[in-house]
């Protein structure tokens, strides 16, 4: 069986030789499954374990769909979420190895850093944060975060967050950043807590590895019959309509 490269992905050229030149010559099953519904502009909820092949397989979309509009480099246009400054730093190595021929502005902000620095960059701006929610909370309530040019949020790992209880103050940052954004969620674990904080902000996501009773899928779409016309209707909890109301 012929094995499936990064081109098949629809991986540009650059992301493709700084792949090669990496070490990851041919993409992992996580990678296959991740890349392209990422490029494709998907929400995505996945359940994978954090390691180097899991960071590729969001930092090479999210280069590639960046890299396809040119805007001012001081906005921030993608926020990553982790547990960790040693997780954020992983994150950023990352970034450092794939954009090697596509290079983007970016930088980290936690708790064991001076806040004076971040505050600095923030303000000067970067086109990628990668931050831990507690510092970064802290910045955002003293107002020294714009994130109205936001286009992608990535949680680095729900279960993780959890763990640590930064839950709470990750909702709160999810809460102050645009409506109107791309979604990927990953987690190492699953369970009711998380999934219950997936499906606040995720729309009709691409699922990874995620076990059925933590779907966030209807199990099942049955039609209702409208008592004044007769016909069937089909309800579907992904719509986006509003302010309809039915009678049965």
């Amino acid at each position: 069986m012929k094995m499936l490269n990064f081109r098949k992905l629809n991986v540009i050229n650059p992301l493709i030789r700084a792949s090669t030149e990496s070490g990851f010559g041919r993409p992992t099953e996580i990678q296959k499954m991740v890349i392209p519904k990422i490029i494709a502009k998907r929400d995505v909820f996945g359940c994978v374990q954090n390691d180097a092949k899991k960071n590729a397989a969001f930092v090479i979309p999210m280069i590639q769909l960046m890299k396809k509009t040119t805007v001012d480099n001081r906005n921030i246009r993608v926020l990553i979420i982790t547990s960790s400054a040693g997780n954020a730093d992983n994150i950023d190595e990352t970034f450092n190895l794939f954009c090697k021929y596509l290079p983007l502005s970016k930088f980290t902000i936690s708790d064991d850093e001076a806040q004076g620095t971040q505050i600095y960059y923030l303000k000067k701006g970067r086109e990628i944060l990668i931050a831990t929610p507690e510092r970064l909370l802290d910045l955002m309530k003293q107002g020294h975060a714009d994130f109205s040019k936001l286009e992608m949020l990535l949680i680095d790992d729900i279960s993780k967050l959890d763990e640590l209880n930064l839950l709470e103050e990750t909702s709160e940052i999810v809460e102050r950043l645009p409506v109107k954004r791309q979604n990927v969620l990953f987690t190492d674990k699953v369970s009711r807590k998380v999934k219950q904080f997936a499906g606040k902000m995720l729309f009709n996501p691409a699922e990874i590895n995620i076990p059925t009773e933590f779907s966030l899928k209807p199990s099942s779409v049955l039609p209702v019959v409208c008592k004044e016309t007769g016909s069937e209707i089909v309800l579907n909890p992904f719509s986006k309509k509003t302010g309809t109301s039915f009678a049965f």
